[in-house]
C-alpha cells in the first residue's frame, strides 16, 4: 500500500501527486457568542474569543466582495456591540470588519 497525505505544497513535496482534494469556500459563520459569565455578547465573524461560548449561528459571511455583497461592521456604543453596513458605524466606534453580506437572497 502507497503512502497518502495531504500537502499544501503545489509540489507535493516532491512525491506523485493524485490531485487537488477540493476547493474550499471563503466564508465563515456570523455567529454570536455570550462570555462563560453570561454577562457580554458579541457578534463574531470566524471563532470564539477567548473564554464565550457560542449562542447561535445568524448565518453565513464571505470574506471576498461578490456580486450584490457589503461589508458588515463590528461597532460599540458607549460599551454595547452593534453590527452595521455604515462603514462609519453610524457615527459610533468602528471595531472593524467582520466580513461580506447579502441583502437578498
Amino acid at each position: 500500500m502507497s503512502e497518502h497525505f495531504d500537502s499544501n505544497d503545489p509540489n507535493c513535496e516532491g512525491k506523485p501527486s493524485t490531485g487537488p482534494l477540493g476547493y474550499m469556500l471563503a466564508r465563515t459563520e456570523l455567529s454570536r457568542t455570550v462570555r462563560d459569565d453570561g454577562q457580554d455578547r458579541s457578534t463574531n465573524g470566524g471563532g470564539l474569543p477567548p473564554g464565550f461560548r457560542l449562542e447561535g449561528t445568524f448565518g453565513y459571511l464571505s470574506w471576498t466582495a461578490e456580486p450584490g455583497t457589503q461589508l458588515l461592521f463590528s461597532c460599540q456604543n458607549n460599551g454595547s456591540e452593534f453590527d452595521s453596513t455604515d462603514p462609519n458605524c453610524e457615527g459610533q466606534k468602528v471595531d472593524g470588519p467582520l466580513g461580506y453580506v447579502t441583502r437578498q437572497l
